[in-house]
């Protein structure tokens, strides 16, 4: 079996992403990831911490999208799947 497969290569953080360039500029992330856990209960699990980090980078994402004006209606869009009010 090869094992380079399964070696994890060092951090490098000027390296592009995987996912491709970020929509979002965060600059303070790191203290804004530590405000986010603090204020997390102490009994707070992976998934809870999880979660709110989707959270924040979803909400974040929908702003980008405002900002840049990529936002439907929700009467168009209603209209455009034949839901009535």
């Amino acid at each position: 079996m090869n094992k380079e497969l399964f070696e994890r290569p060092a951090y490098n953080p000027t390296a592009p992403s995987l996912r491709g360039p970020s929509t979002v500029s965060t600059p303070p992330t790191k203290r804004e990831a530590h405000e986010l856990i603090d204020a997390l209960p102490d009994s707070a699990t992976w998934e809870d911490v999880a979660y709110e980090v989707e959270l924040r980078a979803s909400v974040e994402r929908g702003r980008a999208d405002s900002d840049a004006g990529r936002i439907v209606a929700v009467e168009d869009l209603m209209k455009e799947l034949g839901i009535e009010e």
